[in-house]
């Protein structure tokens, strides 16, 4: 049987995984400049959980389509 978990239990499990072993900017313009030194496609985003700036791949085409098709 599984355990229910609380709302808590999973922001705290999603905070985990979206930080966990990213490098975190102070400020949009450090993170910007950590993008561009490495020469691949990547985008800055301010992380929901700790508010700190990460660098990221950018969605592909197909996981926008699958966004847009379950609605969110």
């Amino acid at each position: 049987m599984r355990l229910k978990r609380t709302r808590y239990q999973i922001r705290e499990y999603l905070k985990s995984k979206s930080c966990e072993g990213k490098v975190q900017f102070e400020n949009h313009e450090s993170a910007e400049i950590a993008a561009r030194d490495t020469h691949v496609s990547l985008i800055t985003y301010r992380c929901p959980f700790c508010t700190f700036y990460h660098v990221g791949h950018p969605k592909t085409a197909r996981r926008i389509a699958q966004e847009r098709k379950a609605g969110m």
